[in-house]
């Protein structure tokens, strides 16, 4: 089980974006996932208790690259995270600036 718990925010350098938990990257964190079957349970800190925002579980596709190109000036990014269909950085998006955590488990 791996859990990352804290404010989410959106780190933009010029045009490049990733999603973040507390300055570290999400995409990141779980990348060694890339690949697996998986749940996961998204929960957000509300008035000081953890409500329950979405839960899936499938086959999932994580990928993170951070880095320089020749003709771009700033660090870039590239990350994703799927499962099946669904975009989990998209939903994790849904509450920019609030406390969430995030629970996974790898399903043997």
């Amino acid at each position: 089980m791996k859990e990352i718990t804290g404010v989410v925010i959106k780190k933009t350098e010029k045009g490049s974006s990733v999603l973040t938990i507390d300055g570290v990257p999400i995409a990141k964190v779980f990348e060694h996932l890339n690949g697996k079957t998986i749940s996961l349970e998204i929960f957000v800190h509300k008035q000081g208790k953890k409500e329950l925002l979405q839960s899936y579980s499938g086959f999932a596709e994580v990928f993170y690259y951070e880095g320089t190109q020749q003709f771009y000036s700033g660090t870039k990014y590239v990350n994703d995270f799927f499962i099946e269909e669904d975009d989990l950085l998209e939903v994790i998006e849904s509450s920019l600036n609030e406390a969430v955590t995030v629970v996974l488990r790898e399903i043997e």
